[in-house]
């Protein structure tokens, strides 16, 4: 079984990203689904991120999703929630049974003295945002969520500061210590910063995890893991949720990493700049 757990789709499932991104008209949970078949990607957790996500909103990604693949033709695909808490659900394809399990997840934004930092939970996209830390953690821990610090050593980009990692890094289950998109030769969003994330993870005997943190549909799994041992319940989402957990906080995985091209960066990264600084951002493209 192949997971990336760090996966955004597009900048937005909405315009103008959809139409800025080439995917105006086109079915993303069938597109997401043939890009996953194709990396041989079994399961992903789809992150959405923003100040307000609106449950069925297009902030929603996850029920985005699951709304988008319930159109798909009936006698072509199969979908259905493994639950009723929106952790999971599987989309299939009849004509070679081929399944991707679709988990819901947030980029949870935390105000903490004032400064935003960014926190990466498993399970759920309603988390509350602009909490503070030990609020957001509680929460998380409160109702089983997989919690991870999200890019660490990313000063500047909301990464977790060190004295917070250093302090409460048994809060954590998992450290993401390769994010895809940190390509750059220095600085925050440089390759460094993973290589030190990895090392805080290993002097503190914590795992880390391989994430592609794509913003484009085709970038699915530039990195991911690999779960090991025993197979993840797939019948029930909090059973596979807690399966998933036990997992990654202990080792249980391998980990695949590689980076996203400059070229792709450069594109998705210059295709987000571009629009909001001409205000597209602020309404739809017809």
């Amino acid at each position: 079984m192949n997971v990336d757990l760090h996966y955004h789709g597009l900048i937005g499932f909405h315009e103008p990203w959809i139409s800025l991104q080439g995917y105006k008209g086109k079915n993303l949970a069938e597109e997401i689904f043939n890009t996953a078949s194709n990396q041989e990607v079994d399961m992903l957790a789809i992150i959405s991120e923003q100040t307000e996500i609106e449950k069925g909103s297009f902030h929603d990604r996850f029920n985005y999703l699951f709304s988008e693949a319930q159109k798909l033709p009936k006698n072509e695909y199969s979908c259905g929630k493994l639950g009723n808490k929106d952790i999971s659900f599987c989309l299939e394809r009849k004509k070679d049974n081929k399944r991707l399990f679709i988990l819901n997840g947030q980029t949870v934004i935390i105000k903490e003295r004032g400064n935003r930092m960014d926190h990466l939970i498993i399970g759920s996209n309603q988390v509350p945002n602009q909490k503070s830390w030990k609020e957001t953690i509680s929460f998380g821990k409160n109702n089983g969520l997989i919690q991870i610090a999200e890019k660490p050593y990313c000063k500047g980009y909301f990464g977790i500061p060190e004295e917070i990692l250093l302090r409460d890094a048994e809060e954590y289950d998992a450290i993401e210590g390769h994010n895809s998109q940190m390509i750059l030769p220095f600085g925050s969003l440089s390759k460094r910063s993973n290589e030190q994330a990895q090392t805080f993870a290993i002097n503190n005997l914590k795992p880390w995890i391989a994430t592609s943190d794509a913003h484009r549909i085709k970038d699915l799994a530039i990195s991911w893991i690999e779960p090991k041992g025993d197979p993840i319940n797939e019948d029930n989402e909090e059973r596979l949720l807690n399966d998933l957990r036990e997992k990654i906080k202990t080792s249980q995985f391998l980990n695949h990493c590689s980076y996203e091209s400059f070229l792709g960066w450069l594109h998705w990264v210059g295709t987000f700049i571009g629009a909001t600084k001409l205000g597209f951002d602020k309404y739809s493209i017809n």
